[in-house]
């Protein structure tokens, strides 16, 4: 007798926020020319793997729980910069963590402005926006996931 077959389910594959990251740093290298305070942008390193040493060294060479993904020292309009901590687009407000909100309000607290950003396109806006930049929608510029980059 044969089997039943099973019903087919769609699922689409998860860009990683590491990929998400390095999108954002890609877009943010084209649109240089046009806002040179772009360069400025940087990344913490929280969200790297560490080895259980390596996490102990980090920790105790400054690194903190929930510090946020991306900085950009330029201070606009009363804030003096932008914070963001970037999630999957697919993501969710439940994906931020505890320590995260901590942080993101205690930098609000001393006029920083802070985003939490879904993808690096949501993040590229939230930039956009903060620097004044003509357009803020931002350009394709050839970036797609690479099959190292997608969690299954």
């Amino acid at each position: 007798m044969a089997s039943k077959p099973r019903p087919f389910k769609l699922t689409a594959p998860h860009v990683l926020e590491r990929v998400e990251q390095e999108s954002l740093f890609r877009w943010a290298a084209v649109m240089e020319h046009k806002e040179p305070r772009l360069r400025l942008l940087n990344a913490s390193l929280n969200g790297v793997h560490l080895s259980p040493n390596q996490a102990v060294m980090a920790k105790k060479g400054g690194m903190k729980k929930g510090y946020p993904d991306l900085f950009l020292p330029v201070a606009v309009s009363g804030w003096h910069g932008l914070y963001i901590e970037l999630k999957r687009k697919d993501g969710t407000y439940s994906d931020v963590k505890k320590e995260q909100i901590q942080w993101m309000n205690a930098l609000e607290e001393q006029d920083y402005l802070t985003y939490i950003c879904f993808g690096w396109e949501d993040a590229a806006q939230k930039i956009g926006m903060y620097l004044g930049m003509e357009t803020t929608k931002p350009p394709l510029v050839g970036i797609e996931p690479t099959e190292a980059g997608i969690a299954r």
